[in-house]
């Protein structure tokens, strides 16, 4: 019961997250609506509230056309004019900042809101431009250097590879085998140089198998994974495709489980000092571009 409230809440506050941009229009529109009618209403009051300052004003100017004395004998001149029509009109502009508050704090609320989401919308296309050139490169990449190891070992790039590649093949690129026939856009090397890969194999099947875990605890509580929180645990760079990637609990699309791809990913290794290890090439069932699918 807990995890579905816990995921139930955790959805929630992703779709605020996605349509923070639609929400934040209304909220400027709204608010922009909202000033022009405390604006009305505020100018209807106006010529009441400063009626008594109006009132000051003109009797400042009299005396002073008339040359009138003030209480001590002396003349009331332009000087004395001067400085109460002073604080006579900053009352006036006290009196119209407050009967204008509202108005001006609606406003204020819709520049912040409408700045806002352009914001996120910003930064959504530059992601969202990012992810796709990364993408395509990445795999690129990936795709290119697992199909030269095949071919510099003699194999057909479309042909399932189930034995070891050869010296020149290992050398010219780094894997030394692999069980798969090509890897996805999001597979990713755990191996040496990653801070949280060793030479033992035990600790690191270990380790990732309590990432795995992890997340496959997580999707079921919060009901999402995105794949750049994966890369993140493992100790592999971000991407642009990561942050609108992933994972959905009960989505019809997915089989709602994370498999990193451990076993099959495997790669036989030899470091510099003529160490024998096992590396990993992971490649996440990533159940594709969850943020749309929200």
């Amino acid at each position: 019961m807990f995890s579905v409230v816990t995921r139930a809440v955790s959805m929630a506050a992703l779709h605020v997250a996605k349509h923070a941009p639609t929400i934040l229009h209304v909220m400027g529109t709204a608010s922009s609506v909202a000033a022009s009618v405390c604006a009305a209403k505020a100018t209807t009051r106006l010529e009441e509230t400063i009626a008594p300052e109006r009132q000051q004003l003109a009797a400042i100017k009299q005396a002073c056309a008339e040359g009138r004395v003030m209480k001590d004998g002396t003349p009331y001149e332009g000087e004395d004019s001067r400085k109460d029509t002073i604080t006579v009109t900053t009352r006036i502009a006290v009196k119209c900042l407050r009967l204008y508050a509202p108005t001006i704090g609606f406003l204020a609320l819709s520049a912040v809101c409408h700045g806002s989401a352009a914001h996120i919308m910003s930064k959504r296309v530059v992601a969202l431009s990012g992810a796709l050139a990364s993408s395509k490169e990445a795999y690129g990449l990936l795709k290119g250097k697992y199909e030269n190891a095949l071919r510099a070992a003699g194999k057909d790039p479309d042909e399932p590879v189930i034995e070891v590649f050869d010296k020149e093949a290992q050398e010219a690129t780094g894997y030394q085998g692999a069980t798969r026939k090509a890897f996805s856009m999001y597979a990713v090397r755990f191996a040496a140089g990653n801070e949280n890969w060793c030479s033992s194999k035990a600790e690191n099947d270990a380790f990732l198998s309590q990432v795995q875990n992890y997340f496959n605890n997580r999707l079921k509580s919060k009901g999402f994974v995105f794949l750049n929180e994966v890369y993140k645990a493992l100790g592999a760079p971000e991407t642009p495709a990561g942050q609108l990637t992933g994972w959905l609990y009960g989505n019809a699309e997915g089989d709602d489980f994370i498999d990193l791809g451990i076993g099959a990913g495997k790669i036989d290794a030899e470091l510099p000092d003529g160490t024998h290890v096992v590396e990993y090439v992971l490649d996440p069932n990533v159940q594709g571009e969850i943020w749309e699918m929200i």
